[in-house]
């Protein structure tokens, strides 16, 4: 596993508060996928700096087991501009390593988190992890999406 140094990088999109417990999360990033999608929060978010979607896990109460926030959009240029209904959120520089979730999606994506909680061997920082999804994820059942876990 390699560890790599980010950049910090803005997000305009939508967002839940959510929690592991009880297969709540689950429920509530289904039902903002669906959204994403439904209200079509790609088209409103100005200066995107290209069509990845990003799915950030951020504002854990403790650890994931607790509550955190997952906001679902695109990094974007300037935040001049956040229309109305949709949220901005700045993420500073981050020590990371790259998992790389393949197959059928959403359950490769769940199947590799389910591989990142049981790994006792990383050093999870809980400051951010997310998701990056492009073109590779469109590939029915070879399909990849890359999730990036925060570390200290």
């Amino acid at each position: 596993m390699i560890q790599q140094v980010i950049s910090g990088f803005s997000l305009i999109g939508i967002a839940v508060e959510t929690t592991n417990k009880n297969n709540q999360a689950e429920a509530d990033i289904a039902a903002l996928w669906e959204r994403f999608y439904t209200e079509e929060i790609t088209e409103l978010v100005p200066n995107k700096q290209s069509l990845e979607i990003y799915s950030v896990y951020t504002d854990y109460a403790s650890d994931h087991t607790d509550a955190y926030t997952v906001i679902l959009g695109h990094k974007v240029h300037t935040v001049d501009e956040v229309p109305d209904g949709l949220v901005l959120k700045e993420f500073g520089e981050a020590r990371v390593v790259k998992y790389v979730a393949t197959g059928k999606m959403p359950e490769a994506i769940v199947k590799t988190w389910g591989e990142i909680w049981a790994d006792q061997s990383i050093k999870r920082a809980y400051s951010y992890d997310f998701e990056v999804y492009d073109d590779r994820s469109l590939l029915g059942d070879a399909a990849e999406a890359d999730i990036f876990i925060s570390v200290r």
